[in-house]
């Protein structure tokens, strides 16, 4: 089964992935978002390199889930779309219609795309000493984020597809207990 978990930072997505991998035995194909950092924990500048970075990014994403035959993914294209419109790419209608079209078609893969909600968990910064990148503290355009990311997702995956954790689902036994009951395993 091919798996990706979606939504705003701070949501669980990460943690959630290790202890899914770890009950249904996928591979983790990561979110291989730090090219888009700079040392100072900032989006890269100028924009068109950002631009490429998240274009890459996408086919590099796309390449490796085509490997696996089942995989858990941490974002899916809806991710990636949303980051080229929150940093303003749309100006460029032409890239951003291209990048548009090829994100809804590799999304086609995917056999579910599990959503987590927001704010169920305090929004804090990264512990992993191994990243450099920080998490844009501000919960509101975290929330305008996430309700891009689910606007896309409602668009471009049949309802079917679709697994929302509900809220009250904070810890992660109870978030994979809902997942796995969904999967029934």
């Amino acid at each position: 089964m091919k798996i990706g978990i979606s939504g705003s930072a701070g949501t669980g997505k990460t943690s959630l992935l290790q202890v899914l991998s770890a009950e249904i035995k996928h591979p983790i194909i990561e979110e291989h978002y730090d090219s888009f950092f700079n040392q100072r924990q900032e989006f890269i500048t100028p924009a068109n390199k950002l631009q490429k970075q998240i274009i890459k990014t996408l086919d590099y994403k796309n390449k490796l889930e085509n490997r696996e035959p089942d995989f858990l993914a941490d974002r899916c294209p809806a991710d990636l779309f949303n980051l080229w419109l929150s940093r303003g790419f749309a100006q460029n209608q032409n890239l951003t219609a291209e990048l548009y079209k090829r994100c809804r078609a590799y999304i086609e893969k995917y056999d579910l795309i599990i959503v987590l909600p927001w704010s169920a968990l305090p929004l804090s910064q990264i512990e992993n000493q191994d990243t450099t990148r920080h998490r844009v503290m501000n919960p509101w355009v975290q929330l305008h984020n996430h309700a891009t990311i689910i606007g896309l997702l409602q668009q471009w995956v049949p309802a079917r597809k679709l697994l929302p954790v509900p809220y009250e689902s904070i810890d992660l036994n109870s978030r994979l207990m809902f997942i796995t009951n969904h999967l029934k395993l």
